[in-house]
C-alpha cells in the first residue's frame, strides 16, 4: 500500500500552493502574465438547482476541460441580502426578486476561475441565458431548467467578476 504524503496546509494535491485556499480563499492574485497573455479571474456560481440534482462536479469540470484553472471554491447558502448585492446590477429589472429568492434558496457552489481571457470562455462554456436558446453542447443547453432556473451563472465582464468575487469571496 502507497503511503500518504504529507501535503502542507493551503496546498494542493501536488504539493504546490493552490486549490485549496483557507476557508475557501483564493490562492493567488489575479493578473498574473501566462505563455498566452494576462490570466483574470472570472466568477462561476452552480445554483440550487445544479447541486440540488448533483450537478456540481460536471460543471466545475467543464471549465477545467476548458483550460481554466480553480483557485477558489466554497459552498454556502446565500442570504437573499448576499443575493441582492451579488446581482445588484440587475436590481431595476422585472425579475430581480425572484431571482434573489431563488438563488438564496438553497446551497450554491461557488468557484473562481483563473486564465487568459477567463470571462469570455466560461460563458462560451455556459451559453445563453435562457436554456432553450443555448448553443448545443452548452451547461445550459444540456442542464437549464428555464431562464431563471439555467444551473449555472456566469460574470458577464471583467469588473462584475471583480464585484461578485468580492462579495463571495472577500476583498481582493
Amino acid at each position: 500500500m502507497t503511503p500518504y504524503r504529507d501535503v502542507p496546509s493551503g496546498a494542493g494535491l501536488d504539493g504546490r500552493a493552490g486549490l485549496r485556499g483557507e476557508a475557501g480563499v483564493p490562492s493567488e492574485q489575479p493578473g498574473r502574465t501566462t505563455e498566452v497573455g494576462v490570466s483574470v479571474r472570472t466568477v462561476v456560481l452552480v445554483k440550487p438547482d445544479g447541486v440540488e440534482r448533483g450537478l456540481t462536479g460536471v460543471c466545475l469540470a467543464a471549465f477545467e476541460e476548458a483550460g481554466l484553472r480553480l483557485v477558489g471554491l466554497k459552498m454556502l447558502t446565500l442570504s437573499p441580502e448576499t443575493a441582492r448585492e451579488f446581482y445588484r446590477t440587475h436590481r431595476d429589472e422585472p425579475f430581480f426578486d425572484g431571482l434573489v429568492a431563488y438563488v438564496s434558496s438553497g446551497p450554491v457552489v461557488a468557484a473562481l476561475f483563473d486564465g487568459p481571457d477567463a470571462v469570455r470562455r466560461v460563458r462560451e462554456v455556459i451559453g445563453a441565458t435562457d436554456p432553450a436558446q443555448a448553443a448545443p453542447g452548452t451547461l445550459r443547453a444540456l442542464y437549464g431548467l428555464s431562464v431563471q432556473r439555467n444551473t449555472v451563472h456566469g460574470s458577464d465582464g471583467e469588473e462584475s467578476a471583480r464585484q461578485e468575487e468580492a462579495v463571495l469571496f472577500g476583498p481582493c
